[in-house]
């Protein structure tokens, strides 16, 4: 490899390596405002005939992820014993006729959690893993 091919590498390892610094931050801050999410929970209540869709055998944080990475997506409803989560455009400002009450349903609007946290796409978070991504180049 010539002098400016090494250069080059160095510069792209560098650039990568501070993205990876910067993305680990921001999915710290990320971190510590889940709480503001969790805070915000509205236990008994849902969100009816407003679903962009469904999603079967899904955690909590994924239904939000889900809901965060969906443009219209303005609210969730999660149903915790069959992990059942819904995705809504409408949430309870723009449509209060729509919010019911409703045992077992967590209802959760995307205003109270942090978009950073899916800011990390996983073709990033695997080379950000890696102890030396461009090892293999050598």
């Amino acid at each position: 490899m010539d002098v400016w091919a090494q250069i080059s590498m160095k510069a792209v390892q560098f650039s990568i390596h501070v993205i990876c610094v910067v993305s680990f931050v921001k999915l710290v801050q990320a971190v510590n405002t889940l709480q503001q999410g969790y805070s915000n929970l509205q236990y008994g209540q849902r969100m009816e005939n407003a679903m962009i869709n469904s999603y079967g055998d899904f955690s909590f944080l994924d239904c939000v992820k889900e809901c965060l990475v969906t443009m219209r997506c303005k609210s969730v409803n999660y149903f915790k014993g069959a992990n059942y989560c819904e995705t809504n455009y409408e949430d309870k400002a723009s449509a209060v006729d729509k919010f019911t009450t409703k045992t077992g349903w967590v209802y959760s609007e995307r205003t109270h959690w942090p978009e950073v946290s899916v800011q990390l796409g996983e073709g990033l978070r695997w080379l950000c893993l890696l102890p030396n991504p461009f090892e293999f180049l050598n």
